[in-house]
């Protein structure tokens, strides 16, 4: 991988862009969930499919990105797999039963997981190292900011008089908007990122027990993540008593958190290590996770602003780690992200029909002493910190 000495910022902004369209595309199925559970009269284990098949295809898309880049380039790449989600929106939108919106969400599911490497892989080429975290928390930020969005297109809709599938022809033509702009513009201005050389070639330690070890963190993180937010909706309905735009808020103030937080940590730079950074992430959370259980489940929204900054942290970490090979271990990552979202989907799934929705959210403490643990014995198994 060619080493950048300042900033591409035309790559960069493109990668901002996308994933704040990747976020709004993803984070609208939440607030939505209810409506499609009662449309189709579906149990909680059978409508968990909404979620677990798109999970479970982001491995084939993030396996995907390395085959595709080097026979094309992060560009062309990048329109391939935001074509692919553009259709997926509007596959939701025409759908007429359940087996039709689980065929789209597979789609969804294989432009997901290429677009989450590409849009990092990008950064990674675009900028030198010493500005890295910076932008990679600015990149998540735009994911956040497209969560708090998610939930407020959802209600602007519905006062409208609007059925959920609108949502998804909105985000459906903003893809597809995107995709013509980076037709028209991307590659024009900030010319062809360049394909890396084989990893063998270019780096001799990349370790990849040390690669599996780090991929298992963050796919846990992100089923933790998805726990949360996924079924705050359906949580607020069935314990507070909510309706669309109530529940939706509580949604909107889970995502705002996650804005916030991200917002923050792009233009603030702690003086101490990344690692130190993600333990006290997981220590706020688990306490707001056991105060929402227990107590009142409006704590859990608050956990959005805790876990912000943790995974353009440990992103940022793997490239410190990994360096020229960060693409093998970022589509590492993402693939068994896919396998830890769908078990975690079915888990939560069975033990909502068998318990409750509220009882489900106890399994994210697991997920979060399990990361922990897993953050805390690093050197232990490999002789060094994360950075």
């Amino acid at each position: 991988m060619t080493v950048a000495t300042k900033v591409n910022w035309h790559w960069v902004v493109i990668a901002c862009i996308n994933l704040f369209l990747f976020g709004l595309s993803d984070n609208i199925r939440g607030p939505i969930f209810p409506e499609i559970l009662a449309e189709f009269q579906l149990s909680h284990s059978r409508g968990s499919l909404f979620f677990a098949v798109t999970s479970l295809l982001t491995a084939s898309g993030a396996l995907l990105v390395p085959w595709v880049v080097r026979r094309t380039d992060k560009g062309l790449a990048l329109l391939l797999f935001t074509s692919l989600l553009a259709v997926s929106q509007w596959g939701y939108f025409v759908s007429s039963s359940y087996r039709l919106v689980l065929m789209f969400a597979v789609l969804l599911g294989v432009a997901m997981g290429g677009l989450a490497v590409l849009q990092n892989l990008i950064v990674v080429a675009s900028t030198p190292a010493h500005r890295r975290p910076q932008i990679q928390n600015g990149l998540h930020a735009c994911y956040g900011a497209s969560s708090v969005l998610a939930p407020g297109l959802v209600i602007a809709l519905s006062l409208l008089g609007l059925t959920w599938r609108w949502s998804f022809l909105v985000t459906c033509l903003l893809d597809g908007l995107f995709a013509v702009l980076l037709v028209v513009w991307g590659r024009s201005r900030g010319g062809v990122l360049p394909i890396e050389e084989p990893p063998h070639l270019t780096n001799a330690r990349y370790s990849r027990r040390e690669a599996w070890y780090m991929a298992l963190i963050v796919a846990l993180y992100l089923a933790l993540e998805l726990l949360l937010s996924s079924r705050l909706a359906v949580l607020m309905r069935e314990v507070r008593g909510l309706d669309l735009r109530d529940s939706s808020f509580w949604v909107l103030v889970f995502f705002g958190g996650l804005f916030f937080g991200r917002v923050v940590f792009s233009f603030v730079r702690p003086g101490v290590s990344l690692r130190f950074q993600l333990i006290v992430c997981l220590i706020l959370t688990a306490v707001l996770i056991f105060g929402g259980v227990s107590w009142a489940p409006e704590l859990l929204c608050l956990a959005g602003l805790t876990l912000a900054p943790f995974y353009p942290l440990i992103l940022t970490g793997m490239s410190y780690l990994f360096h020229k090979n960060v693409d093998r271990a970022t589509s590492l990552a993402l693939a068994l992200s896919g396998f830890a979202v769908v078990s975690m989907h079915g888990a939560v799934g069975w033990i909502s029909d068998l318990y409750g929705i509220r009882m489900a959210y106890g399994l994210g403490l697991i997920l979060t002493a399990i990361i922990l643990l897993l953050i805390l014995c690093y050197h232990r198994f490999f002789g060094r910190s994360i950075p």
